[in-house]
């Protein structure tokens, strides 16, 4: 298990704890460095960490994505020094990253959006624009398959501010077809968050906020049969059996 975890500077370091054995907590990665470290995504056979620090190289202190082994071992920077990227995803298969890329600069900037990257550091690309990106963003959701991502675009007002986030899903390019135009699932105006695909990539489930009551949304990638099937005022976040 890995999480961050803030300390009084503030600084945030990544442990972890081995709950196979006597829960020892480690430091992964340089703790009480001078560098915020966080957002830990385990690859999917665990043997990397993908992770955002905002540790100053090239003389910036944007937010980067890195990755290294368990021990801290052979860290790697993936992302450019000169942008912020955050909110890392591994794909299914462990050979790609999805995150978000922000100019800090512009919010107009072309080049903010969502990102994939391999999990080498070559290339990457933008997969659709979005605007008004927030660091506190849900991280983008592979589907089972690695043939989708879910994703949070904040919902324009006018082209000034952002209102709610608002649930989107984009199918992803192979060798015959390039991506599909980008679908949103939830109703706009409101307020989402939360997502999980089914196992078998068929349909998301999803957090809406309404005033003070919170919903549970199915709906199936391409926008259709949304489902509202739980209401009540605390719960939040829905998960799907393996099976």
């Amino acid at each position: 298990l890995a999480y961050d975890f803030t300390m009084q500077d503030p600084v945030s370091d990544l442990l972890a704890v081995d709950l196979t054995a006597t829960s020892t907590v480690l430091p992964i990665i340089a703790a009480n460095s001078a560098a915020n470290d966080g957002s830990p995504d385990f690859s999917p056979l665990a043997e990397r960490l993908a992770f955002v620090s905002d540790r100053v190289e090239e003389g910036t202190s944007t937010l980067k994505i890195f990755t290294a082994d368990l021990d801290g071992g052979n860290l790697k920077r993936l992302t450019p020094p000169d942008v912020d990227c955050f909110a890392p995803s591994w794909s299914p298969d462990g050979k790609q990253i999805a995150y978000y890329q922000r100019d800090a600069r512009s919010q107009d900037s072309t080049s903010n959006g969502l990102w994939i990257i391999n999990a080498d550091g070559s290339n990457p690309r933008l997969v659709v624009p979005v605007s008004f990106l927030t660091l506190d963003n849900d991280p983008p959701v592979w589907s089972p398959n690695g043939k989708r991502i879910a994703y949070l675009q904040n919902e324009e007002d006018g082209g000034e501010e952002w209102i709610s986030p608002q649930v989107w899903v984009v199918t992803l390019p192979t060798d015959s077809a390039e991506s599909s135009a980008p679908v949103q699932l939830s109703q706009p105006g409101t307020t989402n968050f939360l997502v999980s695909w089914s196992p078998d990539s068929r349909a998301i489930l999803y957090t809406q906020r309404q005033e003070t009551d919170y919903f549970l949304y199915m709906v199936r990638p391409d926008g259709t049969d949304r489902q509202k099937f739980i209401e009540c005022t605390l719960c939040a976040f829905g998960t799907w059996s393996p099976k």
